[in-house]
């Protein structure tokens, strides 16, 4: 269960991030200046990803070194969450937690690329806010 519910969480906020970075893209190639993202649920729909979220994670983080993948699945949901909303150190936290997960449980060197794109993501949005 807590699979498919991160699954979903997942595939919806993965089809966001998908079409807001393609704006992006252009918003910045036209303007100059960064497009705001957001996660196109309201406050309390975004109180709730982050409370099952959290909560699978929590529930994860007791198990991952039986499954590290799901764990940094979850990680990885977390992040694209968090990115959405905006908060950049949050994001940065659970992409850090994911690379060190993925690098500790020797997971396969594209999920750590992966990862690292993820972090150099959000340094990339430090840097040019």
């Amino acid at each position: 269960l807590y699979t498919k519910v991160s699954e979903i969480w997942s595939k919806y906020l993965n089809d966001r991030y998908q079409v807001l970075s393609r704006v992006r893209i252009q918003q910045i190639d036209l303007l100059g200046k960064r497009f705001e993202t957001d996660t196109g649920l309201d406050e309390a729909q975004e109180a709730e990803a982050i409370q099952i979220l959290t909560s699978i994670w929590n529930i994860r983080e007791s198990t991952s070194d039986t499954a590290p993948q799901k764990t940094v699945f979850v990680l990885k949901t977390l992040f694209m969450l968090y990115y959405l909303m905006m908060n950049s150190s949050k994001a940065r936290e659970y992409a850090t937690r994911a690379f060190s997960l993925a690098k500790e449980q020797n997971l396969s060197v594209h999920e750590q690329d992966a990862i690292e794109e993820l972090l150099s993501l959000i340094s990339a949005e430090e840097a040019h806010p």
